[in-house]
């Protein structure tokens, strides 16, 4: 027997008797790809969801509309920087790295995920577009309610004992928020440069 796939179906070619026949059976297209290469950089397409047992690490579940709900994982950087140990390739960006991310797609909409985002009222902006996978969805901190106006991520980038992030607000890019690194705040991970 021959097994082959074509347009997402697994095939067999039976020998013997049944010689030429086919029978066709589904398989499922495979997942969406966990990185995106954006510009010269690469991308996690996902904010970090592991949870290693460690201290530093909180989660919750949030609703988000025309998505519904996801566990939403929130580090502190010493947390972050444990988990890394365990991902080689892997690394927090920097607030350069986002400066170049942003100064690349040159708007927001387009890291933006297309549902989710509030869109009327004072915290209204447009859902995203989504041009490059990225699915940046509206989450910043775990202490907060969550207005679905922004999206926030750590920076590996230090003034001080403060922390910078980075962070989509409606419909801008700005990286020169801060907190202490012992706060916690989602993460998105960029691929090493060889």
């Amino acid at each position: 027997m021959i097994l082959y796939t074509h347009n997402n179906k697994l095939v067999k070619i039976r020998s013997g008797l049944n010689a030429g026949k086919l029978i066709e059976k589904y398989v499922a297209p495979p997942p969406p790809p966990d990185e995106v290469t954006i510009g010269t950089q690469t991308w996690k397409t996902k904010n970090l969801a592991i949870d290693d047992g460690g201290s530093g690490i909180y989660f919750k579940d949030q609703t988000f509309d025309g998505v519904g709900v996801i566990t939403q994982y929130f580090y502190t950087i010493a947390a972050v920087n444990r988990i890394l140990t365990s991902m080689p390739g892997w690394r927090l960006p920097t607030k350069d790295d986002w400066d170049t991310l942003f100064s690349y797609v040159v708007e927001a909409k387009k890291l933006k995920s297309v549902n989710g985002w509030a869109t009327t009222g004072f915290y209204g902006s447009e859902q995203g577009t989504d041009d490059y996978g990225f699915c940046a969805l509206p989450i910043s901190s775990y202490y907060y309610d969550n207005h679905f106006d922004q999206a926030v991520w750590w920076t590996s980038t230090r003034s001080g004992s403060w922390q910078y992030l980075s962070q989509i607000e409606k419909d801008t890019f700005n990286t020169t928020g801060s907190q202490y690194p012992n706060s916690n705040a989602p993460v998105r991970l960029i691929k090493d440069q060889p």
